[in-house]
């Protein structure tokens, strides 16, 4: 087995890394926040200007000051609260940018406390994240928590008149978390995550469904913050970080429980025994075991095996357990370390594998040639550092086949005919 580092282009289809190998907590999907806003602060740029750069401070609390309701960059610098700029709501990169303020989520957000019982120090109308333990704007009626959206335009996206009214659903809106809530539906009072759904009132309760057009087929009911005391999963779920990027209830099922059953490995109609036709079984990441949570995945027409072949998408690559994608253009099977997959699930290429990264195993064809790949592939290191494979990134033209150089094309460096 192989080790390789965690790179951009396993974004594409992962996101996250995490330091801590007995959890692997991230996953494929980044789910939308559906239906939650950001804080009624507008959105800010930064300062633009080299000289316009506040002084680097010692602290971002505002709590250490004695007025202000709002971290600031300028707040306790030398141990004297100053008037500056609020870094809650600025646009970062990350969430060292914002220090001590909370998480980023493209903007700073303030960071809170979970819990069903307050709103988690979120101040006025903002209720505490289930995701990013950040403050989001928070419910205000009940009515906003009675809807329903519908993708008339097949965009893929929720749009202005969407948005409608939803007579099934009992939802309220917390006074007290600012979050809404629901009942699970009478007609179906022991639903649990994974059912078939068309909003979050066909759901468990507090539960949400994750649309069709969000890539889940038919619907998917799930449940936001499963980790929180008083937020775990109905009967038959599954809390899992790994697969979503957060933690949320998933249908329980265990890996690998199709394997010799070709119909249910490859092909369209392929699925985990436990779950819906299009659905496998994700491994939750705990060594030793074989639990995971139903999600979504590659499932296609193809039957013959082409790891290391060139690829523009995941539907071009070969498929087995739904696992297959297109690695920065090359055909690959991504989670060939979980526990119960059949031992040749790589073929002839060999499975590569970091701790430190989610779904961190990947078969990529191994080389000491670019003559030993397919035709315009460079034989380097760009996604597994410390070991040469079969790849469309290179670094020289000595990575690069005859008649190809390494060349600039866009962000990345790849073979090009010559």
């Amino acid at each position: 087995m192989k080790h390789f580092g965690c790179r951009a282009a396993w974004l594409v289809w992962l996101v996250g890394c995490t330091s801590d190998p007995s959890l692997l907590d991230s996953g494929r999907f980044v789910v939308d926040l559906d239906g939650a806003t950001l804080p009624d602060s507008a959105v800010r740029p930064r300062d633009s200007g080299a000289d316009t750069a506040p002084p680097e401070p010692e602290c971002h609390l505002a709590t250490d000051c004695d007025d202000g309701d709002r971290c600031t960059l300028d707040d306790c610098i030398d141990g004297e609260c100053l008037p500056g700029r609020s870094v809650e709501g600025y646009s970062c990169g990350g969430d060292f940018e914002c220090g001590d303020c909370g998480p980023c989520i493209g903007i700073c957000l303030r960071a809170c406390e979970r819990n069903v019982t307050d709103s988690g120090g979120c101040p006025g109308t903002e209720t505490c994240g289930l995701e990013w333990s950040g403050c989001f704007r928070g419910c205000l009626s009940q009515a906003e928590c009675r809807v329903y959206y519908v993708d008339l335009n097949d965009n893929g996206e929720k749009d202005d008149g969407e948005t409608f009214p939803d007579e099934r659903s009992d939802g309220w809106c917390d006074p007290a978390t600012r979050r809404c809530g629901h009942s699970a539906p009478p007609s179906n009072p022991d639903v649990h995550a994974g059912a078939i759904c068309e909003r979050a009132s066909d759901c468990e309760a507090d539960g949400v469904c994750f649309p069709a057009f969000n890539g889940f087929p038919d619907g998917y009911c799930s449940k936001r913050g499963c980790d929180v005391p008083g937020l775990e999963c109905a009967p038959g779920g599954r809390c899992q970080i790994r697969g979503v990027g957060f933690h949320h209830c998933l249908a329980a099922c265990e890996v690998g429980r199709e394997a010799g059953i070709p119909d249910l490995v490859l092909g369209l109609t392929g699925h985990s025994p436990e779950c819906r036709v299009g659905y496998t079984c994700f491994w939750g990441g705990v060594p030793g075991s074989r639990e995971g949570g139903c999600l979504p995945g590659n499932y296609n027409a193809i039957t013959e095996p082409n790891i290391g072949e060139l690829c523009m998408a995941d539907s071009d690559c070969y498929s087995p357990f739904a696992l297959g994608f297109c690695l920065s253009g090359v055909c690959s099977v991504a989670d060939c370390i979980s526990p119960d997959l059949p031992t040749d699930l790589c073929g002839t290429s060999e499975c590569y594998f970091n701790p430190s990264f989610s779904s961190n195993s990947a078969c990529l064809v191994p080389c000491t040639s670019p003559d030993e790949c397919a035709t315009g592939l460079a034989c380097g290191e760009e996604i597994s550092p410390g070991t040469t494979h079969c790849t469309t990134l290179c670094t020289d033209d000595a990575e690069c086949q005859v008649g190809y150089s390494c060349s600039a094309v866009g962000a990345d460096r790849v073979c090009q005919p010559t």
